[in-house]
């Protein structure tokens, strides 16, 4: 699927009420930058590998590092108009947490340096709060929308998903505990009183497997 700039707008605009309204909260994208860019470009500008690049479709930068919020795509969407919408939910999402949870953002920030692994729980725990939600509202709207079924994405094999566990966990762990213990993901005021929660009680809410040392040794 090739996408042009008009057509990403198009759809932020077309989800981002949607997505407010799913999680109660304003987002901040009266003005935000597009870019398309090749996966070893957007691999240089985020640090991600041209992997991860390719294996997250898409990609948001805050605008407390960037100025105005950017969403970042590779020319060639691999997946249909209906996941590239899903996308779009779970992006816009980060804009929210973002324009209104700036503090847990900054901490997110800070942990990618701690090379001596100091801070991982607290940094595993944020972000199985922000990439968990995030799927959360994307999995949420794409359901509520029926259009779950039309999504059509790459599956990872067994050895992909145990190759990238480390990378996954956030986002498949954090989306369980919120759905668990937030009413199957529907109160959003136990959600977005997390944002604001000390780190510790973010770590306690999602129970992080013991030994916790498995979440950050490869596989």
């Amino acid at each position: 699927m090739k996408l042009t700039e008009s057509y990403i707008r198009e759809k932020i605009e077309e989800a981002k009420p949607l997505v407010e309204e799913e999680m109660q909260l304003m987002s901040n994208l009266e003005n935000y930058d597009i870019l398309i860019l090749s996966a070893e470009e957007i691999s240089f500008k985020t640090g991600r590998t041209i992997k991860e690049v390719k294996m997250c479709k898409g990609t948001y930068n805050s605008p407390i590092l960037y100025g105005n919020p950017q969403f970042i795509y590779i020319p060639n969407f691999k997946g249909n108009e209906f996941s590239f919408r899903s996308n779009i939910f779970h992006e816009i999402t980060h804009n929210i947490q973002s324009s209104n949870f700036k503090d847990l953002y900054f901490l997110l920030g800070k942990y990618k340096y701690d090379t001596l692994n100091f801070y991982k729980e607290t940094s595993i725990a944020c972000k199985c709060l922000i990439e968990g939600d995030a799927c959360l509202v994307q999995n949420s709207l794409s359901k509520r929308l029926g259009e779950s079924d039309k999504i059509i994405h790459k599956k990872l094999s067994k050895k992909e998903r145990e190759r990238n566990y480390e990378k996954l966990f956030p986002y498949i762990h954090g989306e369980k505990i919120l759905r668990q213990k937030a009413n199957g993901g529907e109160d959003r005021d136990l959600i977005n009183k997390l944002y604001t929660s000390s780190l510790q009680e973010i770590i306690d809410f999602f129970e992080l497997p013991k030994p916790r040392t498995l979440l950050w040794t490869s596989l």
